[in-house]
């Protein structure tokens, strides 16, 4: 899902509350590191590493937003001497990661406000191939969240789902209650969830692989955004078309009325066919992303890869945003780049990248002795644990603790705990480690269990349709979840062998 924000604490918390979580955030930022005795191989650095890197979390997680307490863990982190206020400018603020995502934003945005996802989304359902196919339907819907996820965002996709749903079920006479509804709006929830996560250029999904990229850097195993956008596509693709073989004999969803239905008449309340604009906005922005995978097909030994490989995805984002401020239509530019970059920005989730992967890279460090000492505390139940069931214990423990805690705070406390192992798995077995970020991004998304799990769970679990059976979820959704596990285990497993 979407970045999960909390609203100002004095909003939403006694003042007498506020000032306890405050003060409890401010002394392990700034102070307990200092006084914890250390232990084990972790240096004093060490130490102060895990208490910034914990009182970011507590902050993060207990209402103060994502920008504050980054901003405080930077400062606090230049005050133990692992780097400088220049080191973590040129690291994170100087990157082309960081540069990739202004303009990743730049682009969505233009797509959202130009229209172009909903022309989209409504195009793909009205198709006349799936017209009396009520299981091709049913994938062909999915998908079409999926990927509309995958540029609008999480929420935006969910939000247009129920419409369509809404849509839908009047059309045909599914009751409010039906179990078609409530498993349409499930699946759109899961679609929704997986869908965003697919680009690693915007909000979790650069955020976990940039942390996890600084790792494998360190460790001299490559990066590659094409294989985690590659490994994420086909387990959203095989997620939805599994599941939707499903509907009917595993989550008894009645979908016999769809047999009848003219799809293309009931989508055809809205428009299903770009303008000029849109579509520029559209394809410029797919050819963009393109650049990853091309890269993924050229040989390393070929002559070209060399310019290709240094054009870089950031600039090929760039010339897209060139291109598009600099074509007319009907005398206006396609984008207004100005206008785009002042609206589109997410400063909250800049500021997260880069705390967050700078505090990543310490975690990380042999010399702070912490990777020693978890690698130490942990390898009774995980040291010679076999990669497959590895795989399995890092998707389903993201998965069931996403759903009762902060989408974010657990993306990055899995991939924190998960790194030195993941690293020795890709040392020794040459496993591509950047499937995994993109399995722990996929699974610490999908929250929709509880009304806490994520910013839209209680959108998701407000809905009409479950308001008849509140325990609804807890059979059907952890159905749901179980599919999930063992889809994503399968995927993700041969995707690190195969990339």
């Amino acid at each position: 899902m979407s970045t999960k924000t909390a609203s100002a604490p004095q909003k939403t918390m006694s003042t007498r509350k506020y000032l306890i979580y405050l003060v409890i955030g401010l002394f392990f930022m700034f102070v307990f590191g200092y006084i914890c005795p250390t232990w084990g191989p972790v240096t004093r650095t060490g130490v102060n590493a895990i208490s910034i890197f914990a009182a970011t979390l507590f902050m993060v997680t207990t209402g103060f937003g994502l920008i504050i307490p980054s901003m405080l863990a930077m400062f606090a982190i230049t005050l133990t001497n692992y780097t400088s206020v220049g080191g973590i400018i040129s690291s994170t603020f100087g990157s082309t990661s960081l540069y990739q995502l202004f303009l990743v934003y730049v682009l969505c945005t233009g797509i959202t406000q130009s229209g172009a996802g909903d022309v989209f989304a409504r195009w793909m359902l009205s198709r006349k191939f799936v017209n009396g196919k009520p299981v091709l339907f049913t994938m062909v819907f999915m998908i079409t969240i999926c990927l509309f996820a995958s540029l609008v965002g999480a929420s935006g996709s969910l939000l247009f789902s129920f419409t369509l749903i809404d849509s839908i079920c009047e059309a045909l006479g599914y009751g409010p209650h039906s179990q078609f509804k409530k498993v349409y709006v499930l699946g759109a929830m899961i679609s929704s969830s997986i869908g965003s996560p697919i680009l690693p250029f915007k909000g979790m999904g650069l955020l976990i692989f940039g942390n996890v990229s600084a790792v494998l850097k360190e460790g001299g195993l490559p990066i590659s955004s094409g294989a985690y956008i590659a490994s994420a596509f086909v387990f959203a693709m095989a997620f939805n078309i599994i599941f939707s073989l499903l509907i009917k004999p595993v989550f008894k969803a009645d979908i016999s009325k769809l047999k009848n239905a003219d799809m293309a008449a009931i989508m055809g309340g809205g428009k299903i066919k770009m303008n000029a604009q849109q579509a520029l906005c559209f394809w410029g922005f797919v050819i963009a992303c393109c650049y990853s995978i091309v890269q993924l097909f050229i040989p390393q030994d070929s002559p070209i890869y060399g310019p290709f490989n240094n054009i870089t995805q950031a600039f090929t984002f760039a010339l897209v945003i060139c291109i598009l401020g600099l074509l007319r239509i009907d005398k206006k530019p396609v984008i207004n780049v100005s206008k785009l970059f002042k609206d589109g920005i997410r400063w909250e989730v800049i500021y997260a990248y880069c705390a967050f992967s700078t505090l990543g890279s310490m975690l990380a460090a042999d010399a702070l002795g912490i990777k020693a000492w978890l690698t130490s505390v942990l390898d009774p139940l995980f040291g010679n644990m076999p990669f497959m069931f590895f795989v399995l214990i890092l998707v389903a423990a993201t998965l069931i603790i996403t759903n009762f805690f902060s989408n974010y705070a657990t993306a990055i406390i899995v991939s924190s705990l998960a790194m030195p192992y993941m690293l020795s798995y890709g040392q020794n077995l040459g496993v591509n480690l950047n499937v995994l970020a993109a399995a722990i991004v996929s699974a610490a998304n999908t929250a929709y269990m509880t009304m806490g799990a994520g910013n839209m769970s209680a959108v998701f679990l407000g809905q009409e349709c479950y308001q008849d059976n509140a325990k609804w979820i807890w059979k059907w959704g952890v159905l749901a979840a179980v599919l999930y596990i063992v889809i994503a285990w399968i995927t993700n497993t041969l995707f690190c062998y195969i990339l």
